[in-house]
């Protein structure tokens, strides 16, 4: 958390949210544990090199959003494509890496004094705060994903028109999930695409929207 990692690694904590994309059929990620573990115990699973016995194989879907609190143990597996937004830090504690090896041909630096210090061994908590749909209409519907106090996640499915309000608190980077459209803002037009990204920084009043397009809209 941050008051952990300002301390100790002068940047802050790592609060973050994953937004399944695409995934194979029998996808999953870890995420927390199967059941609430000691200190102890988690000791000897990363010792005994069998960690993944009691961690939590979660199942994922297309659309699923997975909010992860800071000290919550997780791990992507294969066959997902997600957009992961996260608090501004570089920091990963990291307890086990299943045999894989950097580009030096080495096994990766763990950091499990560092881990032990900070993680959850609770099971973790599916719930996902601030999720809510804020409007529908013919052209458009927006979704609020999530909303913490590090970051807020909205999808916006355009059909049309749309017009985008920026709070004057924060920036906001529209990331294009489906589809293409065009966006205006008070100085330029740009088209974007499936893949592509733009940062709208918050002195923009606002921007219009126009086209067919999913896109995840994230600020501060």
């Amino acid at each position: 958390n941050d008051s952990y990692a300002w301390k100790v690694e002068g940047e802050p904590g790592k609060t973050e949210v994953w937004i399944i994309l695409d995934c194979k059929e029998d996808a999953f990620v870890y995420y927390g544990f199967k059941k609430s573990i000691s200190k102890e115990e988690l000791n000897k699973y990363i010792n005994s090199d069998t960690l993944p016995e009691v961690l939590y194989k979660r199942p994922v879907k297309r659309g699923d959003v997975i909010y992860i609190p800071a000290g919550t143990v997780h791990a992507i597996g294969a066959g997902i494509v997600l957009a992961e937004i996260q608090q501004n830090s570089n920091s990963t504690y990291r307890i086990y890496d299943f045999k894989r090896l950097g580009q030096d041909g080495r096994p990766r630096p763990l950091h499990i004094k560092k881990a032990l210090d900070v993680i959850s061994l609770d099971t973790a908590d599916n719930a996902v705060p601030g999720k809510r749909l804020l409007a529908v209409t013919y052209e458009y519907a927006l979704e609020q994903l999530v909303s913490c106090s590090f970051f807020t996640v909205q999808r916006l499915t355009l059909e049309g028109r749309f017009i985008y309000s920026l709070n004057q608190n924060s920036f906001a980077a529209l990331l294009c999930i489906d589809g293409a459209t065009v966006i205006e803002s008070e100085s330029e037009t740009l088209c974007i695409s499936k893949g592509d990204c733009v940062f709208v920084p918050k002195t923009q009043k606002g921007i219009f929207m126009k086209g067919s397009a999913k896109l995840l809209i994230i600020t501060k």
